[in-house]
């Protein structure tokens, strides 16, 4: 037994030595320096008869590119539990082997210039039960790449740029994968990047942010992006105070409607109540603040075209606040906290005859809603009639349809005690706040306006969006908690969520 784990010892030596060869100046690694200290098929099978003479349990498998099933002489990890339990090097025909003992692990696999398949396929899950396994082949991509260069007036700036996945095998909607910063030129790169779908966002101070979206990478091709031209905004920030103590009001909520981006841009003061909200290429804007026990403040902004805009807040406490007591508490209940959490926990049983009937109002209403987004905003004004008076003729015939909608689907809502079709109702609402404000983000602006008219257009339509894109969050928000209290969920929920989190992030 002795002389059985002597030998294991001495083997695992030997390849950690060998291992450890190969990680020294790793980033200095070629693929020709790999060929060269790779081990050979004949010193691989010699170890392997020196393990299997150990009569010890061994996992045993291959790595192969993916594209090609070429071998890979990678290297292998094996951990358990994030702590690594032993190395080795794949043989020129791409196959390893390793004593191990029972239990759960994770196989890792590296080579120069690879990747794995995407973010949830980085290692195999490999449980050890008394025998020896092999492993099913563990498969490597050529890594992808992007490159550009981020400019302003042909000249380049330093950039932060974020690269996220819009999906891979997990069905995730959107994943962070990686930040890189543009070089003083402007050049940048991101080596060793999945195959996939990215959305790119770039950032620099004093400049819009830029998204690029739907950029598809391919395994080892390098995507050229070229001059990514940045506009120039207006970066606003300030200090919010409290009237009363003219102290600072940590944590209050300041946001603005972005329409070049179609995205709600929310920041928090800090704690000396100084706040910076991201640049934007808006000359006018309407900003809203909101606090813990302050009355809720909002005002319009004109920046003039100013690089940087200071607006300083002053927030107003609310007095009075009205105690509302639960039902139990005026009875002389003393701690109701149990039945509520027990309530909460609670899934929804629905009513079968009143599921059916709610759903069928529910469908009634669809109609509604889908006449609400047929009618559209802007285009061409006609002859001598004012534009902010055409304008408001499209809005108010809007207006009237969604007016109706949202009468019908109040009254259906009153009508039928079912939270699934409450919550979806809530949502829908949501969808044609949020459809109107893009409708009119997007509107065409006539070409033969005057540039004074045109300012005057597109800051009636700005006015009107922000209006309806804050109702629209509200009703998601509502959507969302009458969905947590019933423990329940719905396709109209989860769009929900998804478009909160759209308009926020």
């Amino acid at each position: 037994m002795k002389k059985r784990t002597a030998v294991i010892l001495a083997i695992i030596l030997v390849i950690c030595a060998f291992a450890g060869y190969l990680i020294v100046g790793a980033s200095d690694i070629t693929s020709e320096d790999l060929q060269e200290v790779q081990i050979t098929d004949d010193e691989f099978n010699q170890t392997q008869q020196q393990i299997e003479g150990t009569e010890s349990i061994k996992l045993t498998g291959k790595v192969l590119d993916g594209m090609t099933n070429q071998p890979l002489a990678a290297k292998i990890t094996l951990k358990n539990i994030d702590r690594i339990v032993n190395t080795t090097e794949c043989s020129a025909s791409g196959e390893y082997i390793l004593p191990v003992e029972d239990g759960n692990y994770q196989v890792y696999a590296e080579y120069p210039g690879y990747v794995s398949k995407g973010k949830n396929d980085i290692y195999n899950e490999i449980e050890i039960e008394g025998e020896s396994v092999e492993n099913e082949p563990i498969k490597l991509w050529p890594e992808a790449k992007v490159k550009g260069r981020i400019v302003s007036d042909n000249q380049g700036i330093g950039a932060e740029i974020r690269f996220s996945y819009q999906k891979d095998d997990s069905n995730a909607r959107l994943y962070f994968f990686d930040t890189i910063k543009a070089d003083e030129s402007g050049q940048f790169l991101l080596n060793h990047a999945y195959g996939g779908v990215q959305d790119i966002e770039i950032i620099a101070d004093g400049f819009v942010t830029q998204n690029l979206t739907d950029v598809e990478l391919k395994p080892g091709n390098t995507v050229d992006l070229g001059d990514i031209p940045m506009q120039p905004g207006v970066t606003i920030f300030g200090v919010v105070t409290d009237e009363a103590s003219n102290k600072a009001v940590a944590n209050a909520t300041i946001k603005f409607v972005d329409f070049n981006r179609k995205k709600v841009i929310q920041t928090k003061s800090l704690a000396d109540g100084s706040y910076i909200l991201p640049a934007t290429a808006m000359n006018r804007l309407k900003i809203f603040i909101s606090g813990d026990n302050f009355e809720n403040f909002s005002s319009i902004i004109q920046t003039n075209g100013q690089n940087r805009y200071e607006f300083n807040v002053i927030l107003s406490k609310i007095s009075d606040m009205p105690v509302i007591a639960h039902e139990s508490a005026k009875q002389g209940s003393t701690d109701n906290s149990e039945n509520i959490a027990e309530n909460l926990q609670k899934p929804f049983e629905p009513d079968p005859e009143i599921e059916a009937a709610a759903e069928k109002r529910f469908q009634e209403n669809e109609q509604l809603y889908q006449s609400v987004l047929a009618i559209q905003i802007g285009g061409d004004v006609p002859d001598n009639m004012p534009t902010d008076q055409y304008i408001d003729q499209q809005v108010n015939l809007k207006l009237a349809a969604m007016q109706n909608a949202l009468l019908k689907y109040n009254e259906s809502m009153k009508e039928y005690d079912s939270p699934n079709w409450e919550t979806a109702s809530l949502a829908r609402m949501g969808m044609m706040m949020q459809e109107i404000a893009e409708d009119e983000m997007s509107a065409q602006i006539p070409e033969d306006l005057s540039e004074e008219n045109k300012i005057k257009y597109q800051n009636l339509l700005n006015d009107h969006a922000i209006q309806f894109m804050e109702k629209g969050i509200r009703y998601y928000e509502s959507a969302i908690r009458k969905s947590e209290e019933n423990n329940i969920s719905n396709e109209y929920v989860l769009e929900a969520q998804k478009r909160l989190f759209g308009l926020r992030y």
